[in-house]
């Protein structure tokens, strides 16, 4: 699974780059078009399509448009077998602390997210 891992890894740094940046335009190369996205807002359970999550990143302000220094981390990476994998990784976006479980398909030789949970929280000061 090293060739696989590798795969993952660079396939992650274009997740944290888009997140980090703000480019809404890259969901599409990095989330599934059915892809769907669930979190908590205000007490309730949400679960909508990757449009929802490219809005939300068009409509914030970007950690590096805030001047805030990039800071993420890989931390695990589960495998089901060399096409399936899932993901755990935690991303500061302006002031909050993101933890996000992303579950990848490679399709077509490229991996793919087809599914994120996350949660975030204030990032204490």
């Amino acid at each position: 699974m090293q060739a696989e891992i590798k795969e993952i890894i660079e396939f992650l740094e274009t997740y944290f780059v888009m997140l980090y940046e703000g480019d809404a335009d890259t969901m599409e190369k990095v989330f599934h078009p059915g892809a769907h996205i669930s979190f908590i807002d205000n007490g309730e359970v949400t679960i909508a399509g990757r449009d929802v999550l490219k809005g939300r990143i068009a409509s914030r302000q970007s950690s590096k448009d805030a001047g805030v220094a990039r800071e993420d981390n890989i931390l695990a990476i589960d495998f089901i077998n060399a096409n399936y994998a899932m993901v755990k990784v935690n991303l500061v976006i302006v002031d909050r602390l993101f933890t996000d479980y992303l579950s990848l398909i490679k399709n077509n030789g490229e991996w793919i997210i087809v599914s994120k949970t996350f949660h975030s929280e204030p990032i204490a000061k």
